[in-house]
């Protein structure tokens, strides 16, 4: 027996596309033939055959598209002004990328950190309190490049490190201690993010030489821990408290947004037999959006509480990039169940090259140059690894002492150095600081609103 099943699909494409109104009717056919079969016998494959009386139908279907309703859709099409073959697939163009991007893509290359011989790095001994101050089990305390060549650490107490000959001279910054967070902008104005002892954020802007300005919670903030927060592209800071979002401008005037995310998971149903769910909290691009992804990743504007820009990727769990390097990193594991690093190409969403190193298992920080050239990857207690981002090749295996290790980095504003802060192991020396040389090939320095960027890990799960 012959049957002939048709479907059919509307879908507004008018949050996908840009020229709303527009609809897609999507619609094909079945053609199935349906057999009958009276059997006495049912079998166990096996095992054995018994009596059982019964009839068995088996179906086989094949694609089929009936004439008549070919005929009636095109006809309905014509009196629509329906778009043409070739616009209608300018338009879905993205669609069908983003179903390809879905399917199971050939596995990335893997650059094996252990392929370049380990450059044993000297330290420059701290003072003994730094254990207490900035603890091994405290995942809050930051490590800050700034413009003068000196760093910036928080944490019980604050402290700035300047270069002297060979040594490092630790400074005193009164006003910061506690803070949980540190950001700066492209001016060289530091920002610190604490709670007060209601469990309200407080807020420090902070340069070199001058005194912390402190900045009362927007009105309505509630009293928990922020979400994600961020240096705004026009100065100033913006938090994340789930979808509430709140600017701080220069001036200090605070502005309130709610982000509304059901048109968003609206766009990523309809799209969800296409792309694969590809869930990342949080992404780190440093360029004043909070950045997520579901089905493809999405920078929100704190002022607006819109999407305005957009990346591709079929990789969850993206928690740190550069728009400017053309990279996005995200944890992984690879064909033989082993941990690693995924690089992704955020034009395309596609993996680019997998990295394998002990920081994979357990990662304290990551950082990157001004521009992205350069990503520092430490962890696996004394390991670190510089990837040139640009070439896609491993330029640096460095290890700190046995005795220590790495809990923070950052890149120096000229792109010439690496620090590194490495906390002594159980009763060991005290902490240390190094200052790697990059060789000059390698520079990556600051230019206007490139500047360098890190993440402290440590137990929490920005980097999970």
């Amino acid at each position: 027996r012959a049957q002939q099943i048709d479907y059919g699909t509307v879908m507004d494409l008018s949050s996908l596309v840009d020229p709303p109104p527009l609809t897609l009717v999507w619609y094909g056919g079945t053609a199935a033939t349906v057999t009958r079969q009276f059997k006495l016998m049912s079998c166990m494959v096996g095992v054995t055959c018994f009596p059982d009386p019964h009839i068995e139908r088996n179906t086989h279907a094949a694609e089929h598209l009936d004439p008549a309703l070919e005929r009636y859709l095109d006809a309905l099409a014509s009196r629509m002004q329906a778009l043409a073959p070739a616009s209608a697939g300018h338009v879905m163009q993205a669609y069908f990328d983003a179903y390809a991007r879905g399917r199971p893509q050939p596995a990335p290359s893997t650059l094996q950190a252990s392929a370049l011989t380990p450059i044993s790095l000297p330290g420059i001994a701290l003072p003994a309190d730094e254990a207490e101050l900035r603890r091994y089990d405290n995942d809050d305390w930051r490590l800050l490049a700034l413009p003068d060549g000196s760093l910036l650490a928080s944490g019980a107490a604050a402290h700035r490190y300047v270069s002297q000959g060979d040594g490092v001279q630790r400074q005193t910054v009164s006003g910061l201690n506690g803070a949980r967070g540190l950001k700066i902008d492209p001016d060289g104005q530091v920002w610190s993010l604490a709670t007060d002892e209601h469990g309200a954020p407080r807020l420090q802007a902070w340069r070199p030489g001058g005194k912390p300005v402190a900045y009362a919670p927007a009105p309505g903030m509630q009293a928990w821990r922020i979400n994600n927060w961020t240096i705004r592209a026009g100065g100033g800071v913006a938090l994340r408290q789930d979808d509430q979002l709140y600017a701080l401008t220069p001036q200090g005037r605070w502005s309130q947004h709610t982000w509304n995310a059901e048109p968003r998971r609206a766009a990523s149903d309809a799209v969800e037999h296409a792309l694969p769910w590809s869930h990342s909290a949080a992404i780190h691009f440093g360029d004043g959006l909070f950045w997520a992804s579901d089905r493809d990743g999405y920078g929100i504007d704190p002022d607006t509480a819109r999407v305005s820009r957009s990346i591709k990727t079929s990789t969850g769990k993206l928690f740190f990039g550069s728009h400017a390097g053309g990279w996005a990193l995200a944890p992984a594991t690879d064909a033989e169940g082993a941990q690693v690093f995924r690089v992704i190409d955020p034009a395309t969403g596609l993996p680019r090259f997998d990295l394998a190193t002990p920081a994979a298992y357990y990662t304290s920080s990551v950082a990157r140059s001004a521009h992205g050239r350069l990503l520092a990857i430490s962890g696996g207690e004394s390991a670190v690894t510089v990837i040139d981002m640009k070439s896609g090749q491993i330029a640096l295996n460095l290890r700190v002492s046995d005795s220590h290790a790495v809990s923070a980095m950052a890149f120096s504003w000229k792109g010439d150095k690496l620090w590194i802060y490495a906390r002594a192991q159980g009763n060991g020396p005290p902490s240390e600081l190094t200052a790697w040389d990059l060789p000059a090939g390698l520079v990556d320095g600051a230019e206007g609103r490139n500047i360098p960027d890190q993440l402290r890990c440590g137990y929490s799960m920005e980097c999970k």
